[in-house]
């Protein structure tokens, strides 16, 4: 894209809205903002479409013209930890080759929470090649294969499988563990070297079911900014719509600092 700007850069985390309503603290509040809408309300650009509580349910077309108007889209193949991981059918991946031949903005797909045993013994090295073989040979062009790694969880990322991811989605889990992003980050970097990376970027501290204070999300967008200027990174993802309406300290920081530099050019 010529005359890129910060804001071609940012991605919305997209979940069915409502789904995080329970188990994160903050009941009784309840989120009816849908990925395209918290899209535009934070300034948003692209979509990473997550399945959470098994929603939404195939087919996806309803979902996926929703998010036409954006400029790109990720599908994920298995959503969520408490998703089922259907690997004898490689989860969402028939489903996700189909809708890309009609919604040309969907350029990849991506495991979410896959890091764990329960995942990788459904999963082999072997399956994890087969989608991403599939995905690059897609009718509607080459999408590329996208997974979720965590801060806590570098040592468990392994490196047979991270051949046959094309990118990797990095987040830091506990708010209070963004002090330590230099020292993790450099970690994060040297195990997945030559993958294409994209920086998570919680609205909500879910590790420990509080609010971000408006100094942390200020770290997380001056210091993820600075990792996509230098082309360390190709962007960030905002997590997510299901909190974006709430009225948190930290989602309106977000955007009101991506209205003052998102026309920045990167």
């Amino acid at each position: 894209m010529e005359n890129k700007t910060l804001k071609d850069c940012i991605w919305i985390w997209g979940h069915t809205a409502g789904s995080h309503d329970k188990g994160w603290g903050f009941e009784p509040l309840h989120s009816r903002m849908t990925p395209c809408e918290s899209a535009y309300y934070l300034g948003a650009r692209n979509c990473i479409m997550v399945c959470y509580e098994n929603k939404p349910v195939p087919p996806f077309d309803q979902e996926a013209m929703a998010l036409d108007s954006l400029n790109e889209t990720i599908w994920s193949v298995v959503g969520a930890s408490e998703c089922d991981n259907n690997a004898e059918s490689l989860g969402h991946l028939e489903e996700i080759l189909r809708i890309a031949q009609k919604h040309p903005n969907l350029k990849g797909a991506i495991f979410d929470d896959f890091f764990f045993e329960s995942r990788m013994k459904d999963y082999t090295v072997e399956k994890i090649a087969e989608v991403q073989r599939r995905l690059h040979e897609a009718p509607s062009g080459k999408l590329d294969l996208w997974v979720v790694v965590y801060d806590y969880m570098l040592d468990s990322v392994k490196e047979d499988y991270l051949t046959y991811f094309d990118g990797v989605t990095y987040w830091t889990w506990f708010g209070q563990d963004l002090d330590k992003f230099e020292e993790n980050y450099a970690r994060m970097r040297e195990k997945c070297a030559g993958k294409r990376l994209l920086l998570g970027c919680y609205l909500y501290d879910y590790g420990n079911h509080r609010q971000l204070t408006k100094e942390q999300m200020a770290f997380q967008l001056e210091r993820y900014a600075k990792a996509i200027r230098s082309g360390e990174a190709e962007g960030i993802i905002l997590l997510s719509n299901t909190v974006a309406d709430l009225g948190f300290e930290a989602v309106e920081y977000t955007r009101q600092w991506i209205a003052a530099h998102g026309d920045e050019p990167v």
